[in-house]
């Protein structure tokens, strides 16, 4: 609207200087043939010259005016506008404010730590921190056991300590194919026996583990394929990481290490995620 109203002002006051210039032309040129005007015409020649001069310094005066005055509101509406999107703003933050429990840095106080692979977890501390429960989504965890091996028999020998770990079904084709996609440098005969394995290691360390009170393990076959690597500690500590899409022998992913106590929606997140992976698997008693 405003750039409409200043364009309509740039074309009167173009038209109007146009018409003033070409008055004062008129005018100079009728002033030039006075002389040769008859003497009774000549008073009422000049009066018609100082109208038309007057008329034209007015609209030119009035031009100017309008410009100037559109200007100054110009700018008036600008400083009205930028003040009320600035109390906009404060609004919005301070609603904000009231209804976000956590602002950016109090989210970032929920990551402990962060490692750039995978492979340099201290797994030992985590687990003789835990006391009551260590629930584990991945696509297996042979070899995983076998390094923790003497520190999970201790967890089992706390009283009601239980580990539940879930994998994806290897006898799923589409399962297997796609497990196979992710870990290429072994077939798919050999990822089956170490998803199995991953199982039946389990159930063997807690036979292991001595002074048992209500202590168990779990092992399920999840239906479908996995999309994130997880261990939760007490449901306190969780460890989340991703699967490798090109992985070579080793893995190499990144892991964040969070603190569930300090955001009640990451807490509900894991308990419903969790929640829903059993509900939908087959629990394995054998281990394979």
């Amino acid at each position: 609207m405003k750039e409409k109203k200043s364009n309509i002002l740039s074309t009167i006051d173009t038209k109007t200087k146009v018409l003033a210039l070409i008055s004062l032309i008129a005018e100079a040129l009728f002033l030039g043939s006075l002389p040769t005007l008859p003497s009774n015409h000549t008073v009422y020649a000049l009066i018609t010259c100082a109208t038309i001069l007057i008329i034209s310094i007015i609209g030119i005066i009035m031009v100017e005016l309008a410009e100037i005055k559109s200007s100054d509101k110009m700018k008036a509406d600008n400083a009205q506008s930028f003040n009320l999107k600035k109390e906009l703003s404060e609004i919005v933050s301070l609603e904000l404010s009231k209804h976000c429990k956590y602002n950016k840095k109090d989210n970032l106080n929920c990551v402990i730590d962060f490692y750039e692979t995978y492979r340099h977890i201290n797994w030992k501390k985590y687990i003789d921190n835990t006391n009551y429960t260590i629930d584990i989504v991945v696509y297996y965890f042979d070899s995983w056991i076998n390094t923790n091996y003497e520190n999970l028999i201790d967890f089992f020998s706390k009283p009601n300590a239980k580990i539940r770990i879930f994998v994806s079904d290897p006898h799923n084709e589409h399962n297997i194919n796609y497990i196979q996609r992710l870990f290429p440098d072994s077939s798919k005969d050999e990822l089956i026996k170490k998803i199995e394995t991953t199982g039946q290691k389990l159930y063997e360390v807690i036979k292991k583990a001595t002074n048992k009170t209500n202590s168990k393990a779990e092992f399920y076959y999840f239906p479908n394929i996995l999309s994130y690597s997880l261990q939760v500690f007490d449901n306190k500590t969780m460890i989340y990481s991703i699967f490798e899409m090109y992985r070579d022998f080793k893995i190499d992913s990144p892991a964040i290490i969070i603190d569930l106590e300090k955001s009640s929606h990451l807490t509900e997140f894991v308990k419903k995620e969790i929640e829903n992976i059993k509900k939908d698997s087959k629990l394995i008693k054998n281990g394979a």
